[in-house]
């Protein structure tokens, strides 16, 4: 049964199962574009056989890559290895076999156009859109607005990306055998204390957005919300797991080192090997927390080369000073949803009926108080992009 939402001010449709779905797809008209959000995988795949026999317009966002996960080197020895180490068979098969059977399956269409962020991204998706149009990482986006520093920081310190990692949803993803908290907290002090009292620099910490600790896991470290791009702007040193947060570092050309527990080693190898891959790419330092020494081991440098590959491989191949990416992803959008009467390649004007849904429109001329659309405040209402 269809029922009619409302998130962060916005109308949304809850469907309840792929029957309605089907019955949705086939009664919406030629100017809906549907913007996936879940990647191509066995459990998606019925979605995308729907939007694929309907013939629906689709995008896809391909940002957010990492080394690991675009590996072109895996031997079948890797594989076996990898097999070995994870705890979740079952889903690790399932995810390794979706990418043959949307090969093999010819119902499932190219997205129509996918915005990519980086040439490793551009590469993945030649082979599964119809068009490409580069756009920025969303760290990069992020970046480019001013962030205040973070009140009550020391003059110099290092800020630590918190990943939520022991109680992270994430983790039952690819295993049934989370990383012990005590066990990972107190190593994590011990070698944050150690640093500290080596390099006489604070450690602070940039909560995971889904963060939400009941008391101070971290020895009494300041814990900062809601400011992670501040934080690592202004810091001596970066330390990660691999969060996609440490884009901030390359952006900011901060040093950085990524830090691993055993228990990220041995049994979850989607979290150690894109670590093993990123450092060697960045040439930074690949630690382990369960032995303080190593602390000693920690560069504060850039090699600013490296630097620069990572960022045009895996952030933004964009020409520097073009056009904003929530502008190139809105023109993209406007052009699936115009008509097919060649209004679309003559570089005509649509008007906002053509290009907007009515709950956009409405809202926007509330707000407006005066019956017209703003353009720009109904391209961000549209896309879900803004407040």
């Amino acid at each position: 049964m269809q029922q009619t939402c409302e998130f962060n001010g916005l109308a949304y449709t809850r469907i309840s199962g792929l029957r309605e779905f089907g019955q949705r797809l086939k009664h919406e008209d030629g100017g809906t574009v549907f913007v996936a959000q879940v990647t191509r995988s066995l459990p998606s795949f019925s979605i995308y056989v729907a939007l694929g026999w309907f013939r629906k317009k689709t995008v896809f966002f391909g940002r957010g890559y990492l080394p690991s996960f675009t590996r072109s080197d895996k031997t079948l020895l890797d594989y076996v290895r990898q097999l070995v180490r994870t705890k979740n068979r079952l889903a690790w098969l399932t995810t390794l076999a979706s990418s043959a059977v949307y090969k093999l399956l010819p119902v499932v269409g190219k997205y129509d156009v996918a915005f990519v962020a980086g040439t490793t991204a551009e590469r993945i998706h030649a082979v599964d859109a119809v068009r490409i149009s580069r756009i920025d990482h969303f760290d990069v986006d992020c970046a480019m607005v001013d962030a205040p520093p973070a009140p009550g920081l020391p003059e110099r310190y290092a800020v630590f990306i918190d990943e939520f990692l022991p109680y992270h949803e994430d983790m039952d993803t690819f295993g049934t055998n989370p990383v012990n908290a005590n066990d990972y907290f107190g190593s994590l002090n011990r070698f944050f204390g150690y640093f500290e009292g080596q390099h006489g620099i604070t450690v602070v910490i940039a909560a995971h957005p889904k963060a939400s600790y009941d008391r101070n896991p971290y020895g009494g470290r300041a814990i900062f919300y809601d400011a992670t791009n501040a934080l690592i702007k202004g810091a001596a040193l970066v330390f990660a797991h691999i969060s996609t947060a440490m884009a901030f570092a390359i952006i900011h050309q901060r040093p950085l080192c990524l830090i691993y527990c055993d228990q990220q080693k041995l049994t979850h190898p989607n979290q150690y090997d894109p670590m093993v891959q990123t450092a060697a790419v960045l040439g930074c330092p690949l630690l382990d927390i369960q032995d303080n020494r190593q602390a000693d081991l920690v560069e504060f440098r850039v090699d600013r080369d490296k630097y620069q590959t990572y960022y045009a491989e895996y952030l933004s191949a964009r020409d520097a000073g073009g056009r904003r990416s929530a502008e190139v992803v809105i023109d993209e959008i406007k052009h699936l949803m115009a008509p097919d009467d060649g209004s679309r390649l003559t570089g005509e004007t649509l008007p906002l009926s053509a290009l907007y849904s009515p709950a956009t429109q409405e809202r926007v001329s509330v707000e407006a108080g005066a019956g017209e659309v703003i353009e720009d405040r109904a391209r961000l209402l549209e896309l879900q992009i803004g407040p």
